[in-house]
């Protein structure tokens, strides 16, 4: 196949969680890339804008690269990036939220959270919605990673914004 060159576009979506979102995150792009790779870049230089600014700017229009765009849910650790893998889905019902799958997706289908740390990878994970996850990390380049995998059980929304 060949290779296309294209760039995101960052858009609003409907609202139901802040930050940004990322579908088919364990794809292959057309460009050859994994979109897992240029998401979590994306997440790093909205950090890097973010920390740079005194107080963050938002416009109401769609940034090409994910700069300023009305993601909201900006705080003193990053932007969240909500990642739905290729065959999952992200069900949310009022203050609730569950993973599902279709029957032929890989067991490590799932749903993960991610956030750009202010401080080093050595930094804390302690909290409700780490011990809730299904798996926790903190890589090399700062990323929080939590992993929701498919469940029958909702588990309060808040363990996944956190």
């Amino acid at each position: 196949m060949e290779k296309k060159s294209w760039k995101y576009i960052c858009v609003r979506g409907l609202g139901f969680v802040p930050g940004l979102c990322c579908p088919h995150h364990d794809s292959t792009q057309s460009n050859g890339v994994l979109r897992a790779d240029d998401f979590d870049g994306m997440l790093q230089r909205q950090r890097r804008r973010s920390s740079s600014r005194s107080r963050p700017r938002r416009r109401e229009n769609a940034a090409e690269d994910g700069s300023d765009a009305d993601a909201g849910a900006e705080d003193e650790d990053g932007e969240l990036g909500v990642c739905i893998d290729d065959q999952a889905a992200l069900v949310i019902d009022g203050d609730a939220f569950r993973v599902i799958a279709t029957e032929t997706a890989s067991a490590t289908t799932a749903v993960r959270t991610k956030r750009v740390m202010k401080h080093s990878a050595t930094a804390a994970t302690s909290s409700d919605a780490t011990a809730a996850a299904d798996g926790v990390a903190v890589r090399e380049d700062n990323i929080r990673e939590h992993l929701f995998l498919p469940s029958a059980t909702f588990r309060p929304l808040s363990l996944l914004l956190n």
